[in-house]
This record gives structure tokens, C-alpha cells and sequence, in this order.
């Protein structure tokens, strides 16, 4: 499901998104299954 119009932004928009958390790491992840962003602890 690609609902990205061309020459739009390369992302979905927000609220298509999933976010992931275990408390130290978080993604957001697209309805395909892609994560779009992930903020990972610093080792």
C-alpha cells in the first residue's frame, strides 16, 4: 500500500506510523514493516 503522491515527502504521514519501545531504544515503524526512524542508546 504506497500512499505517497509524487513529489511529496518521502515519508508517511504520522499517524500511519507504529512506534516500537522497550524503554531504552524506540522506532517508528510503516505499515509495510520499514522503520522509518529509530533513536538508539549510545554504548
Amino acid at each position: 500500500m504506497n500512499r505517497r503522491p509524487e513529489g511529496h515527502a518521502p515519508f508517511p504521514p504520522i499517524e500511519d506510523l507504529a512506534l516500537l519501545a522497550d524503554g531504552e531504544t524506540t522506532a517508528l515503524v510503516d505499515p509495510s514493516g520499514a522503520i522509518e526512524w529509530l533513536a538508539a542508546p549510545r554504548c
